[in-house]
């Protein structure tokens, strides 16, 4: 069997949520250095047409395929519908992933960007060794069960009650991925690999991997008229951006800036996720949208990047002390490539690269009392306190570009396969 110099990889996507972004920073390294990309996803339409809007180089290239559907089976007492439909999307990918192969008379190696998206506790790892059977890395984003903490009790008890439902116990999202075709897995938690090294007896390795973020870049001719007269206030400004929700802190700042003595302006940018409010607070959001103080400006729609990074530029201070979340933001890096400090939680992910690098203020709980608090405290020269003394270039060298292209690097090298 002869090699060939053709570079080949296949990118598997969710088309949704951090994905685009994510696949907008990965693509480039490998469309610039002539890798054939296919491009597995559940929206190939959508992906192909993102792409073309956005003239990323090299696009018409990329072959995006669908994945198969596969329906689910019924849930038993053993196995609940989450887990039925976890095994028929692995089966589907498996299925798409063996008509390319059968098509191209080869196995083409695999980066999953994503690849606990369809994770489940129980998973058996036999579904994604069918699924991925050829090299693959993957990009493990919510590895929230290594930053839950549960006392020796309630381990004793969740594990005697998955024995007498399961008759399986030591649950884990991450055993499923212990595979011999698994060729590293990376994480965007630098705290996690470590940790997650007990769940890995076929000594996959595991790593950090970096922050992803686009330059962010508003042209000298770029307008934003309601932005620029809302900042003709004067006062310092708190901003809140991106899809915005319960868990974000959107009705939190929104009482905070309805609360009577507080000098700051407020600007919430971006679409509301009704999802996670009940009734009651879906009336206080929608009253609040409707009749909120003069000093809030509520962009209540998506914003283009040029829209988005001219009103990060514009604020503060950024808040991104999200509830229950245990992960990284874009946000934070945004914030630190602007030199812009940030509000976080009191724990987790977040918090704990605020407190290393100085990236600015960490609530001692998240609630309205404690965020005034702190807004109140904030005055010019705690604010250029904090801006002297932030690490914010340090932080940006651990998600840099140069960063992102040496893991790059090594994912196509461990998935390289020879092309007959």
């Amino acid at each position: 069997m002869e090699s060939s110099n053709v570079l080949e990889i296949i990118l598997i996507s969710h088309w949704f949520g951090h994905s685009p972004h994510c696949m907008e920073c990965v693509l480039p390294y490998f469309l610039d250095r002539g890798w054939q990309v296919y491009h597995l996803t559940d929206k190939p339409e959508a992906a192909a047409r993102y792409f073309s809007e956005s003239a990323l180089a090299g696009h018409e290239k990329i072959r995006h395929i669908g994945m198969v559907e596969v329906p689910s089976e019924k849930p038993t007492r053993r196995k609940d519908a989450q887990l039925c439909r976890v095994e028929a999307h692995w089966k589907g990918v498996q299925l798409a992933l063996e008509k390319l192969y059968q098509e191209l008379g080869r196995k083409v190696g695999i980066f999953h960007t994503w690849v606990d998206l369809y994770s489940h506790e129980y998973l058996s790892p036999s579904i994604i060794a069918a699924a991925m059977p050829a090299p693959w890395t993957g990009l493990y984003v919510h590895p929230a069960e290594l930053r839950i903490y549960k006392t020796w009790k309630r381990r004793v008890f969740d594990n005697l009650r998955d024995l007498l439902n399961r008759g399986k116990m030591f649950p884990s999202r991450l055993k499923a991925f212990n595979v011999p075709h698994a060729r590293k897995i990376f994480f965007l938690d630098e705290g996690i690999p470590a940790k997650a090294k007990k769940f890995f007896r076929l000594e996959v390795p595991l790593e950090f991997f970096p922050e992803s973020s686009r330059p962010l870049h508003v042209a000298d001719s770029f307008k934003f008229p309601e932005l620029e007269k809302f900042c003709k206030e004067g006062r310092p400004i708190l901003g809140i951006l991106g899809f915005l929700s319960k868990r974000k802190g959107l009705l939190t700042v929104a009482r905070v800036a309805r609360c009577e003595g507080i000098n700051w302006s407020f600007i919430f940018a971006g679409s509301i996720d009704w999802g996670d409010f009940n009734e009651v607070e879906k009336q206080e959001v929608e009253s609040f949208l409707k009749n909120h103080p003069k000093n809030v400006l509520f962009l209540n729609r998506s914003l283009t990047e040029e829209e988005f990074s001219f009103t990060l530029g514009i604020c503060d201070v950024l808040y991104i002390a999200y509830e229950n979340f245990f992960h990284s933001s874009g946000i934070q890096l945004k914030a630190a490539y602007l030199k812009k400090p940030i509000i976080a939680g009191p724990k987790h992910l977040i918090a704990e690269r605020t407190r290393k690098f100085g990236l600015g203020w960490c609530l001692p709980e998240i609630s309205v009392t404690a965020l005034t608090d702190l807004l109140n405290h904030i005055d010019e020269n705690e604010f250029k306190r904090v801006i002297d003394s932030a690490l914010f270039e340090e932080f940006c060298e651990e998600h840099s570009p140069e960063r992102l292209t040496k893991c790059l690097e090594e994912i196509g090298e461990l998935v390289r396969t020879p092309r007959i």
